[in-house]
């Protein structure tokens, strides 16, 4: 009669096909149940997802039209009617910070996602090609070495900001953002592919006669996606508070399309008299961007639990 736990020949033959292992988990699947073990990462998912359901939804939890102006009631505070208060032109608040969510959310989530693109093709062509790493990494450092600030400002004052395609898109704000900050995501994937070139499951892929382009798209690029995604969600909030700073110095979106930033700029003007048009609008940059930090801090550790 076997013993419970006692080594038999049966049971090493179970062992050698997998049977009797607990089931496999990819990385995918392990990173997703630590992140759900992050209170706080969750919520401000959650909080996410409720911003982003607000800004689809614009047009049907809007109170009134936001281009609409009612003179009758302009600079008051909230009220039943106007929950977040009017501007100083009668404009409602609430409104127009709905609205706003649009601009600023597409801003930070489309920028990452070009800027994801740029950096994954020229780092994974660097590092897996010889002769273009040297030409393609001092290119980087060229893009790299100008200010940030100072190079969207220049994009903006030659390509303007006024292109906004489906109502809320803004095309020249976003591409100044991407083709300003792809060398950091450029650098990173140059940086995993090479360091992923000499892990043994690479060599063992290559000593088994796997193509190069398998060995790519199979064990390369997939393992440089956690990363990535860690980056472009910590740059979203950056590339929201880029576009509301580039707002704020009159470079943002033109009337009368509201963001976030250009909110908060009308309502400096008139802090001492309507402070709740700069806490409405700072307010919502605020906590978008805490929550996109805190998921991004919570990928991150769900990705390499070893760097906490």
């Amino acid at each position: 009669m076997e013993e419970p736990g006692e080594i038999t020949t049966e049971r090493i033959a179970q062992v050698a096909v997998g049977d009797g292992l607990p089931p496999h988990r990819s990385l995918w699947t392990d990173a997703a149940r630590r992140f759900t073990h992050n209170r706080i990462a969750v919520v401000s998912l959650i909080l996410v997802l409720g911003l982003v359901g607000l800004a689809v939804l614009a047009p049907v939890v809007q109170r009134h039209d936001y281009r609409v102006q009612d003179l009758a009631h302009t600079s008051e505070g909230p009220s039943g009617t106007y929950w977040f208060g009017t501007d100083q032109l009668g404009h409602d608040q609430w409104s127009r910070v709905v609205n706003g969510a649009r601009i600023s959310l597409s801003v930070g989530i489309v920028s990452q996602l070009i800027t994801a693109v740029i950096g994954v093709v020229i780092g994974a062509l660097a590092g897996l090609t010889r002769w273009m790493d040297n030409l393609l990494m001092r290119f980087t450092d060229i893009a790299y070495s100008f200010p940030d600030l100072l190079m969207m400002i220049l994009l903006l004052a030659a390509f303007g900001s006024g292109l906004i395609l489906f109502g809320s898109v803004p095309v020249t704000m976003i591409l100044a953002i991407s083709l300003v900050w792809w060398p950091t995501t450029a650098r990173l994937v140059r940086g995993q592919i090479l360091s992923l070139q000499q892990r043994d499951f690479t060599l063992a892929a290559k000593a088994m006669g796997a193509s190069q382009w398998r060995i790519v798209w199979t064990h390369l690029l997939p393992n440089t996606f956690g990363p990535v995604i860690v980056t472009a969600t910590f740059g979203i909030p950056r590339a929201i508070f880029a576009e509301s700073a580039l707002s704020f110095i009159g470079l943002g979106i033109p009337p009368p399309n509201p963001s976030w930033g250009t909110l908060a700029n009308d309502g400096f003007s008139s802090i001492s008299a309507a402070p709740h048009l700069v806490l409405t609008s700072a307010l919502a940059i605020a906590v978008t961007m805490m929550s996109f930090t805190f998921i991004g801090d919570g990928l991150r550790d769900a990705f390499d639990p070893q760097a906490r």
